[in-house]
């Protein structure tokens, strides 16, 4: 079951433009674990983008989805990509300073 969603429109560097949906679905028991881990999946609709992130608990899993979510979309913004919100095509969206404030901070 979907945890929380998210749409926008990701353009290269080349223009090329792709509707992207972003999901993270609720953690669930990891069927391969002996331990009682948990997993949560992660998924980008458009580019074809689906993993898992695993945790000791539905938390942790659920922590480190958001972290893979944050590396990926890191590394699509490297790569050039710029991410807009549907509605508003004439201005990019700081994607990571909008959802991920804290990167780097240390308290």
């Amino acid at each position: 079951m979907r945890l929380a969603t998210s749409e926008y429109i990701a353009k290269n560097t080349a223009g090329d433009s792709v509707s992207l949906m972003l999901s993270l679905y609720t953690p669930e028991p990891d069927p391969k674990s002996e331990q009682g881990d948990y997993r949560c999946k992660v998924e980008i609709q458009g580019i074809s983008f689906e993993k898992y992130a695993y945790g000791v608990d539905s938390l942790q899993a659920l922590c480190l989805a958001v972290e893979t979510l944050r590396l990926t979309i890191e590394s699509l913004i490297a790569d050039g990509w710029s991410f807009y919100f549907p509605t508003h095509l004439d201005e990019p969206f700081d994607f990571t300073s909008a959802y991920f404030p804290m990167t780097g901070l240390r308290l």
